[in-house]
């Protein structure tokens, strides 16, 4: 069982044998409306024509001969093939609809929660929705299977790709490890001032941000200007300015 509108709609048509696809479009009216006040003609267009496509495909995979009837394979595959799809509408600045735009509506008075976790609430509330009309708790289980896997995907879509490494190297050859990762990442580096806790002599310590595929190669880059480097690192689930997000980005 999908969350937010499709799995309402699913809901309704067990009720009413209305067509899954036609329910999911007359609920997205009104979320269609308010998308149009609150961000503009061309997220309503784009959401729009996302919207007609869902609902043209649910109703021709309604009538379709599924791959597997195993519910494990379906919840597993559905909620990643699902959040990849959402996903990726997203980063392109548009939404599906339905909840998608909940989200984005909430996502303005709270952008620090990851829009992963709130579709997870959203959808665990129509989870539980369909044990009662359903009757049927294994369906609660296997919807809360999907949807975390679902959560889980779409935060890696959305976000993975923006994490970093943030690198703290302590070194006999400062300058060196510089030079090494300026010409072999293209990275900014800095140096700060440092004092030795236990020799009380001035030191310097490196700090550079770099893409989390670069990291094997900064290691390499550090430990032949350096064998007895002393490397920190930490992960940084966004940083920005040049090389990095813009600050003009919108949060997904």
């Amino acid at each position: 069982m999908p969350g937010g509108v499709s799995g309402i709609s699913i809901i309704i048509n067990k009720l009413t044998g209305i067509k899954v696809g036609t329910l999911s479009f007359v609920i997205n009216i009104p979320l269609l409306i308010i998308a149009l006040y609150k961000f503009g003609a061309k997220f309503f267009a784009d959401t729009l024509f996302s919207i007609a496509a869902c609902s043209a495909a649910m109703n021709i995979f309604d009538e379709m001969t599924p791959v597997t009837y195993d519910a494990t394979a379906c919840a597993l595959a559905g909620g990643a093939l699902s959040a990849i799809g959402i996903g990726v509408i997203m980063r392109c600045g548009s939404t599906t609809g339905g909840s998608d735009i909940v989200v984005k509506l909430i996502k303005q008075k709270f952008a620090y929660i990851k829009t992963g976790a709130l579709f997870f609430i959203l959808d665990s509330a129509v989870a539980f929705l369909s044990g009662v009309v359903f009757g049927d708790w294994r369906i609660v289980i296997y919807s809360m299977l999907t949807i975390t896997v679902s959560g889980f995907t779409m935060n890696m879509v959305l976000y993975g790709s923006d994490e970093a490494k943030l690198l703290f190297v302590v070194c006999n050859n400062c300058d060196k490890v510089v030079n090494a990762l300026i010409e072999g990442l293209e990275a900014g580096v800095s140096t700060i001032d440092a004092v030795g806790g236990y020799t009380h002599s001035g030191r310097k310590i490196v700090m550079c941000a770099i893409r989390k595929q670069n990291l094997y190669k900064a290691k390499q880059l550090i430990y032949s200007c350096d064998r007895s480097a002393f490397m920190i690192v930490s992960s940084a689930t966004a940083i920005y300015g040049m090389g990095f997000k813009s600050y003009e980005d919108s949060e997904l």
